[in-house]
């Protein structure tokens, strides 16, 4: 998430979001591309999507998410295992 406080994390969040924008609004359009012209089928698209975010490319990936999102509740729920786990780390030498 960007800092208000700093323009560069601003600007630098905002490109990045753009660029999540433009691939989504380019898979869309390849998608109803391939479904107008009987390429495929909505249902092909949805089974060679779970295909796809099983690979362990990106599986690992979506893992990671899940677990920074995860994490993130538990610790907006809890401040004090975020407490915990950053004197933890501090502790461990992690950053």
């Amino acid at each position: 998430m960007a800092d208000k406080y700093h323009p560069e994390s601003l600007k630098e969040d905002a490109i990045q979001k753009k660029l999540m924008l433009d691939t989504a609004v380019d898979v869309q359009t390849i998608m109803q591309i391939l479904v107008k012209n009987n390429i495929a089928t909505k249902e092909e698209i949805d089974t060679i999507r779970i295909k796809v975010k099983s690979l362990p490319k990106y599986k690992a990936a979506y893992e990671m998410v899940e677990n920074i999102v995860n994490a993130s509740e538990l610790y907006q729920n809890d401040p004090q295992a975020y407490l915990k786990a950053l004197f933890n780390d501090k502790l461990h030498g992690r950053d």
